[in-house]
């Protein structure tokens, strides 16, 4: 092959390579036409079902106990004796002895002050009987004094007739008055006995009461437990000398403990439908209400049905109502009762009365409180609504969605809007 023909075939062999490119682009098929329904944008969606419901307030709060009491001394003295369970966190039953002060001095005192007593009853005695006696001397001066001014009236009147001499009547006249002195002097001596009486009587009375004292003061150098619970705070020793008021320890008691609890105060007034109560409390709380408190690291085995006792006070700064609650009866599966002990950290649930409501995930409540649905024909619907109850990842709403629709359950995505079609994907979990 000559020089000149190869150079030919190289000229000539990019053209008949590209006219290969384009007799295979001629031979390739046209792609399909797209369909508009592989455009749709698939959002994540729950049934739209209104039914009732049970809204529920979830609060937390520690267990305290329903009573703490302080018991301290109440007299001075040696303390010979301290139970070995006056130690912090020992039980004690109701009535069990918990400390003895030296009792010797305040016995002496029962005694002195009950010989004084009897000695005054005595006294008052002795002085009853003699007013008695006074009495009766009393009577037969009165009866002498009668007889002397009758005697005394008959010679008057025989005098005023002539008939009796002037010393006959100053005879009378002086056995009248001696009756008369007798009987004031007798007057006055029953009434210093009275008024002796009566003194008496007020010094029996003071003895008495000094005795009742001294008595009772023994009674206190034996200090027992007023209830039974938890004994903490211990501070008495045995050997120790101490005053009146010297705190001995406390007692908590772990039965029917209580728990404060902080609820929102517009989920206490509308959720929970509490009122105002004037007259009695200050507010008035539903009979129905089931409250339920469990210890958050046993909510199984440490459940308990609580009742709500009382409102405490309201926080302006958090606006929240604080709520007094106490342990009513054991719900939990074991099967002695796992008691709620003062410390434990619980969850508290109140559960309000039904209500008719859709119950959306909170994710479903879009910006402005605006919630989407898509109806039967897969088109974006925007339903602006008032929430009534947040309650964990779920909103509880009363009216403003479209029943049977399907509410959007995800964040809606960017450029979709009100009317566009979309592919509803169903959860099986419905609104």
């Amino acid at each position: 092959m000559n020089t000149k023909f190869k150079m030919t075939i190289m000229a000539l062999a990019p053209l008949i390579a590209g006219a290969g490119v384009y007799l295979l682009l001629v031979s390739m098929k046209t792609p399909p036409p797209k369909k508009s329904a592989d455009i749709l944008r698939a959002l994540k969606a729950i049934p739209l079902i209104k039914k009732e419901t049970t809204p529920k307030i979830i609060g937390y709060a520690t267990v305290t106990p329903s009573s703490n009491i302080q018991i301290s001394a109440e007299v001075s003295g040696k303390v010979i004796y301290c139970n070995p369970a006056l130690s912090n966190g020992c039980s004690v039953k109701k009535g069990a002895i918990l400390a003895k002060i030296e009792s010797t001095d305040y016995e002496i005192a029962v005694d002195q002050a009950d010989a004084l007593a009897n000695a005054l009853i005595a006294d008052s005695e002795r002085t009853k009987r003699n007013i008695q006696d006074l009495d009766k001397l009393l009577k037969l001066v009165k009866q002498d004094f009668n007889l002397e001014e009758k005697n005394y009236n008959r010679v008057k009147n025989l005098f005023d007739k002539k008939v009796t001499s002037q010393s006959e009547m100053e005879r009378a006249r002086q056995g009248m008055a001696r009756r008369n002195k007798v009987m004031i002097e007798m007057n006055n001596t029953h009434a210093k006995a009275e008024f002796n009486l009566r003194i008496l009587n007020a010094r029996v009375k003071d003895a008495k009461a000094k005795l009742k004292q001294a008595k009772l003061n023994l009674s206190r150098t034996i200090i027992t437990a007023p209830l039974s619970g938890r004994v903490d705070d211990c501070a008495a020793d045995k050997d120790e000398y101490i005053n009146a008021g010297h705190p001995i320890c406390s007692i908590k008691v772990d039965v029917a403990p209580e728990l404060s609890v902080s609820i929102n105060s517009r989920d206490f007034a509308t959720i929970l439908n509490i009122v105002p109560d004037t007259e009695i409390h200050w507010f008035q709380i539903p009979k129905n209400m089931k409250v339920t408190a469990f210890w958050v690291e046993a909510p199984k085995k440490c459940r308990w049905t609580m009742s709500v006792t009382r409102v405490i006070r309201y926080n302006p700064s958090t606006d929240t109502i604080a709520v007094l609650i106490a342990a009513k009866s054991y719900s939990g599966n074991n099967k002695t009762p796992y008691h709620l002990i003062p410390g434990m950290f619980c969850e508290v649930v109140f559960a309000a009365p039904p209500i008719k409501a859709f119950r959306i995930p909170f994710v479903a409540l879009q910006l402005g409180n605006n919630v989407y649905t898509i109806d039967e024909t897969g088109t974006l619907h925007r339903n602006h609504v008032k929430p009534f109850h947040v309650e964990g990842d779920s909103v509880l709403i009363r009216s403003g969605l479209p029943e049977g629709e399907n509410v959007v359950a995800q964040p809606l995505p960017r450029g979709l809007v009100a009317g566009m079609k979309v592919k509803a994907v169903i959860e099986e979990k419905s609104a």
